[in-house]
């Protein structure tokens, strides 16, 4: 978990990670952080409802990152669910947070660095989108983050909007349509457009396509390439 809070001391923003592990941790770490920090650390594992000498922290660059101990064996998708409460409950307990980023739950310390690296990714996503969510999740961006690493899947999926690129309307339609959930009337209504315009231009998406949008797997690839989309203006 990445979370921004001001240093009494220095009085610039500091982020702090809180990562999620299979491991216990270890008390010399803690007593080798600043009293601040300390309290910290204190507070994040009675909201997580952990030891303190179950967390790991360590300050890097602006960034405290604390992982926190994972049940063994229980599943990624409801370790990741589970943690989202207890991370808003702190930015409240703590006025100085200003934001925190959640990793996927890994072992092992090279899964550690990764899981650290992703909480980062889940908080500077969500600051550079002007996201107000004072918890982001990894998990929430994790299929686009994975496509942008394969040059080749990032390519295949944004061409299917590069095909739509020609009439601007209608890219402009596909986001509007999936934002309402597939909802022709509510889209119309946010597009102002007369609902037979609305089916005509998505007949016309899925005649250049070539695919339907009943397709569960024509919308889920153009939902990404539309999120990939908006990662790199």
């Amino acid at each position: 978990m990445d979370a921004r809070h001001q240093h009494p001391l220095q009085h610039r923003g500091r982020r702090a990670e809180i990562r999620r592990c299979k491991s216990r941790g270890r008390k010399e770490v803690l007593t080798k952080i600043a009293p601040t920090d300390r309290s910290t650390c204190a507070c994040a594992a009675t909201t997580f409802g952990v030891s303190k000498d179950s967390l790991l922290s360590s300050w890097r660059r602006d960034r405290l990152f604390l992982w926190l101990p994972c049940e063994y064996g229980r599943l990624m998708s409801a370790s990741d669910t589970t943690a989202a409460l207890p991370a808003s409950v702190l930015t409240k307990a703590m006025s100085g947070i200003r934001a925190i980023g959640i990793g996927l739950s890994r072992h092992s310390a090279r899964g550690w660095a990764r899981s650290a690296e992703e909480a980062r990714r889940a908080l500077d996503f969500g600051r550079n989108h002007d996201r107000a969510e004072y918890v982001r999740l990894f998990s929430d961006i994790a299929v686009e983050e994975s496509m942008r690493v394969s040059d080749s899947v990032s390519l295949y999926v944004t061409s299917l909007l590069e095909q739509l690129a020609g009439e601007t309307d209608l890219v402009q339609t596909v986001e509007v349509y999936f934002r309402n959930r597939m909802h022709k009337k509510a889209t119309a209504g946010e597009l102002g457009i007369h609902a037979n315009t609305l089916s005509y231009r998505l007949e016309r998406i899925q005649n250049i396509l070539g695919a339907s949008l009943d397709d569960v797997s024509v919308p889920a690839k153009l939902d990404v390439a539309l999120k990939l989309r908006r990662t790199r203006r």
